[in-house]
């Protein structure tokens, strides 16, 4: 159990591919896929960092919008997160959960959920249920932490108020000096 955050407690943020999941590869084929079933794409996977923003609601609106001249619509989002999440359950049959983790996570997570000194939180630029899957399959029970996730979430100008001052939308990293 997450021991409560008090005042001298640190943040620890895991990511999820490649920092928890060894699942980078298998979740890259499978999202290009996906994308390429629902948007009627082909060709060869990009590269994800040459993406404005490399998260999968980002990479897919990005993509509709450079093949399609369009804005990605709901229906789409909808649709390629369900198929990732099946494409995903499909290829990640191994019956070794050790597999599908990073070496010594499991441990440090363990150590760092017991600490008092330490609060745990999950993020990822995936979808909530590719990343469930992909923590289930590693055998990862993080049930209890706070996660956040990309959203498939389209927004259209009619949503936002005629008087509203625009937002700034751009995700931002802070980084503290080492």
């Amino acid at each position: 159990m997450q021991s409560p955050a008090n005042a001298n407690s640190h943040l620890v943020v895991f990511d999820i591919d490649g920092t928890l999941t060894d699942t980078n590869v298998v979740d890259g084929e499978c999202y290009w896929q996906a994308v390429c079933e629902v948007l009627g794409l082909s060709g060869e996977q990009p590269d994800w960092s040459n993406f404005r923003h490399v998260t999968d609601t980002g990479i897919a609106t990005e993509l509709c919008r450079r093949h399609l001249g369009r804005q990605l619509r709901a229906v789409e989002s909808a649709a390629i997160g369900t198929r990732l999440a099946a494409l995903l359950a499909h290829s990640m049959v191994s019956t070794d959960p050790v597999a599908y983790q990073i070496p010594g996570c499991a441990v440090v997570l363990s150590f760092l959920r017991h600490a008092s000194e330490f609060a745990v939180a999950l993020a990822t630029g995936g979808l909530r249920v590719s990343a469930e899957l992909k923590l289930k399959r590693a055998e990862l029970k993080l049930g209890d932490l706070p996660f956040a996730t990309t959203l498939f979430r389209v927004r259209t100008s009619c949503e936002l108020p005629r008087n509203a001052p625009p937002k700034n939308t751009e995700p931002r990293l802070l980084q503290s000096p080492m």
